[in-house]
């Protein structure tokens, strides 16, 4: 359990239940003993003050298979769940508290006890070399994860920079200070993938560490390199043919000069599979299994057909991974500001609005989509100024929309077609802005 004490708590959905609909649910007395249910290990609890007194106490509660539970107790309407809450975790026992059989049911309803089955297991941030997501690479892009047949004459990548069991430095993963969830049992790389001109990251177990760590930039490879594992690294354009390489580097570079006389007479640009096709692969299974095991909250009162995330450290690292390149197609240096994960669900809208001044570049990156078929569907409508009317713009998995977030009016219709469409959500500001980053 994390206990958060803050002087202005935030607020959320709640979603509890009473004692009959959850004992129903799980096929539980509403009076049930401790042995049915465990502590959740998982929970958060954050602490609202209010001229200096405690006044509520917000549980955050992850369940897997559902939502994150997300419940607000009052000091004056619920005051013996509250009173039992701060004692407890004051004391850091509630994981050993004995309650009493209505405290029990009142734990129950805000996610506090759960049946063992329930409890979430905790998401760490990987793309092993080893088992690359071949199945979560977008449909478009299978072609460009190649094979290392014909291609004997391999090099390093000349932009390989080894990261060590740490994964990416603080920097590396943006101005807000979050958890690192980048998995601790991998040692870490990062290129800089030529066909997209994106840096890209790939983990790898202890066995292969002493082979891939001998990599060196721009070297010829060592033929003594295992055959499977010089495919692995091939398909990770961690090896590459020094002659193809360049050519995408050039073309890349090409297109995002197009991109940026785009941007500039358009105020928005389509940017066509922005990452590497892995790197999008390892997003959308790190964000479905966040869903699976209930770490993000469905739905509130503004948006009740989604999941979100807000402060997500992987959406942060991709964020200021990406801030170069928006800096090239913006024409001038830029940097992040704030950025969210949302995942939406058919009934979901968004409303025609202009951004806020932290959004003078707003990029809009489409990372997973069920089912993902080759019709594309659910366009951003963008309106720059002096247009006559809104134009759609569909995306594929893996592509991004940029758009000066300030100038361009967007909305989107009601989602009618397909299960979700999932999206980071990244803005930037030049990087002479001196106000707020939030």
């Amino acid at each position: 359990m994390i206990l958060y004490d803050l002087g202005k708590g935030t607020t959320g959905r709640v979603e509890n239940c009473c004692a009959s609909e959850f004992s129903k649910r799980y096929n539980l007395p509403v009076a049930t003993s401790d042995s049915q249910l465990v502590f959740n290990p998982h929970a958060m609890l954050k602490l609202e003050r209010e001229n200096g007194s405690i006044t509520a106490i917000n549980v955050r509660a992850p369940i897997k298979g559902e939502s994150l539970r997300v419940s607000k107790i009052n000091r004056t309407a619920d005051p013996q769940v509250f009173n039992t809450l701060l004692i407890h975790s004051q004391t850091d026992t509630l994981a050993t508290a004995q309650f009493t059989p209505a405290e029990r049911v009142r734990m129950a309803e805000i996610g506090m006890l759960l049946p063992r089955e329930q409890l979430s297991t905790p998401i760490w941030f990987s793309c092993d070399i080893n088992d690359l997501p071949l199945d979560l690479v977008p449909k478009q892009a299978r072609r460009m994860v190649e094979s290392i047949s014909g291609n004997e004459h391999l090099v390093v990548n000349p932009t390989l920079c080894h990261l060590g069991t740490r994964g990416p430095t603080k920097a590396m993963r943006g101005h807000v200070d979050l958890h690192n969830v980048f998995h601790p049992e991998r040692s870490w790389l990062r290129i800089i993938d030529p066909v997209t001109g994106a840096p890209s990251v790939y983990s790898y177990p202890q066995y292969l560490a002493e082979q891939i760590g001998a990599l060196r930039p721009g070297e010829l490879v060592n033929k003594s390199i295992p055959e499977q594992l010089r495919e692995w690294l091939f398909a990770a354009a961690v090896l590459v043919t020094e002659r193809e390489a360049a050519r995408q580097r050039e073309l890349c570079g090409q297109k995002r000069l197009e991109a940026r006389a785009t941007l500039e007479e358009n105020r928005y640009v389509v940017l066509g599979d922005m990452l590497a096709p892995l790197q999008i692969a390892a997003l959308r299974k790190y964000f479905r299994s966040l869903i699976a095991e209930g770490f993000l909250p469905f739905g509130d009162e503004e948006w009740p057909y989604r999941f979100f995330a807000a402060r997500d450290p992987i959406a942060y690292f991709v964020h200021e991974q990406l801030t170069d390149l928006i800096s090239d197609i913006a024409g001038q240096p830029a940097k992040a500001t704030f950025c969210f994960f949302a995942s939406y669900y058919p009934g979901s809208t968004l409303p025609e609005h202009r951004d806020r001044e932290q959004c003078e570049w707003a990029l809009s990156l489409l990372i997973d989509q069920s089912p993902e078929t080759e019709t594309l569907a659910w366009p951003l409508y963008l309106q720059p100024p002096g247009a006559e009317q809104a134009t759609p713009i569909f995306s594929r998995v893996g592509d991004g929309t940029l758009y000066y977030g300030r100038e361009v009016a967007h909305h989107r219709d009601a989602l009618a077609t397909g299960d979700y469409f999932s999206f980071l959500f990244l803005f930037y500001v030049p990087e002479s802005f001196e106000g707020s980053l939030d």
